[in-house]
């Protein structure tokens, strides 16, 4: 799975901020209405890590989105 990282900031419910990481020119938000199923195929090189924390609000926003209280996600350990 992915979800988009876009400079198109429109201050929407289903955008997360993101911090600029080194290699984006732009500050940008995660746009969890972009999720997508993508083959490993298609994978061609890791950019870089996302923090915990941004990756709890996708899936936060992501179980907003869908209607799942986040509740039910597993916690970490």
């Amino acid at each position: 799975m992915v979800v988009p990282v876009t400079r198109e900031i429109r201050g929407g419910e289903c955008e997360v901020p993101f911090p600029k990481p080194a290699w984006l020119r732009e500050v940008s938000v995660i746009n969890v209405l972009g999720i997508a199923g993508v083959g490993q195929a298609r994978v061609q090189r890791r950019l870089g890590a996302l923090p915990l924390e941004r990756l709890d609000a996708v899936l936060q926003t992501l179980c907003r989105v869908v209607g799942v209280e986040s509740k039910h996600l597993a916690p970490r350990p």
